[in-house]
């Protein structure tokens, strides 16, 4: 009698178990670990260049998915951003590399999502609609900063929002999506008298953000590719910003309602060639600004991105050029970028790369600094990433 009710009860823990164990087998374990040292020639008010060592993006993650039934496949990702450089990541003294603040540990994506014969819906922090169609083809750098473009310019999207999105299934090599984005929440504080380029600040973002605290901040995407048996693609894309949204509408007094873009690509080969534009359009009655940004009437700021790349075998290489066409207080400007990078792949989880990039002009937080003292910047990198 023990011996049946032995056999009964393991296989009870087995039919129990089995579905655990599935779902189990359907996940993975990545991570990767990024280090970087760069040399930067920036001379700022008569600064002299710098070396530094850094982490540049080490991450671990878990991804997977399920069969649902009835047609329908479940998946998820939680990625989360670490240092490796650094050994606390709970203090949040410091602003330096060499601080604990750096070692924070921070959602990178984080997203779950359904799709079927209906196409895939997917919410949660995951890769922005506008970038993945538009900005994702030359946002290729590893160390060295990306493109110059619209978005990241004047807001600091960043290409990973929190949104719910759709995209439809292949229509005979068409896609289209739609996606509502948070990109720019705020709580309503705001430090005043900060100082930006030795300058104090005026406080009136301050005062904007305050005011907009709890206010619609989530943007509409919608956008489209078409690919040809991934010869050539083209896809355009277009964002709608909210008046109240703080990331966009309040630094340095501008205000900006939409951005869109174009882009497309072809592969011949071992070689491809990708290119975007892209436009961001200010609302009407915008006072001049000390910031690059803060431009009157219906000047818009215009970034274009040509990008040449080879692949051949463990080796990749790629020469970009950006440009960007913008205002300041009624006079036009202009900023430009080159960069050039080659990867290796040394053994399939270990990389090395190296990075040029120079640019006209000298970029900080609050965009591009109109002053003499501000000079142009060339940055050297060399880096390390290990993926498992």
């Amino acid at each position: 009698m023990n011996a049946k009710k032995t056999l009964i009860a393991v296989a009870v823990a087995a039919v129990v178990a089995a579905p655990a164990v599935s779902y189990a087998a359907s996940s993975t374990l990545y991570g990767a670990i990024e280090l970087a040292m760069t040399q930067s020639s920036t001379a700022v008010n008569g600064g002299k260049s710098s070396t530094s060592f850094l982490d540049n993006g080490s991450r671990i993650g878990l991804k997977g998915s399920n069969d649902l039934g009835n047609g329908l496949t479940g998946f998820y990702n939680l990625e989360l951003r670490v240092n490796a450089l650094n050994q606390d990541s709970a203090s949040t003294k410091g602003s330096s590399p060499y601080s604990e603040s750096y070692g924070q540990v921070k959602t990178r994506l984080g997203y779950f999502g359904v799709k079927g014969d209906f196409g895939t819906v997917v919410a949660g922090r995951q890769h922005g609609l506008f970038y993945s169609l538009i900005d994702q083809p030359t946002d290729v750098a590893n160390v060295v900063n990306g493109p110059l473009n619209a978005i990241g310019f004047n807001g600091g999207y960043n290409s990973r929002v929190n949104a719910v999105a759709y995209v439809s299934p292949n229509f005979s090599g068409f896609t289209g999506g739609v996606a509502y984005a948070d990109i720019g929440t705020y709580n309503g504080t705001c430090a005043t008298g900060s100082t930006v380029n030795s300058t104090v600040n005026s406080n009136t973002a301050c005062t904007n953000q305050t005011g907009n605290a709890g206010k619609q901040q989530g943007a509409y995407q919608i956008g489209g590719k078409y690919s040809a048996n991934g010869v050539w693609w083209v896809s355009a894309a277009y964002m709608g910003v909210p008046k109240d949204n703080v990331t966009f509408n309040t630094k340095g007094g501008a205000s900006w309602k939409n951005v869109w873009g174009i882009a497309g690509g072809y592969n011949f080969g071992m070689f491809a060639l990708n290119a975007n534009y892209q436009q961001e359009k200010p609302r009407s009655s915008i006072s001049p600004s000390v910031y690059v940004y803060g431009t009157n009437g219906n000047k818009s700021i215009k970034t274009a991105v040509v990008q040449g790349s080879m692949s051949m075998g463990p080796l990749y290489a790629y020469l970009q050029y950006s440009g960007m066409q913008y205002y300041n207080q009624n006079n036009k400007r202009t900023a430009d970028q080159v960069t050039a990078g080659v990867f290796y792949s040394i053994a399939k989880p270990l990389q090395v790369t190296f990075e040029v990039a120079h640019g006209n002009q000298y970029m900080n937080s609050f965009g591009y600094k109109n002053s003499g003292d501000f000079k142009g910047n060339t940055t050297v990198a060399i880096g390390t990433n290990y993926y498992f």
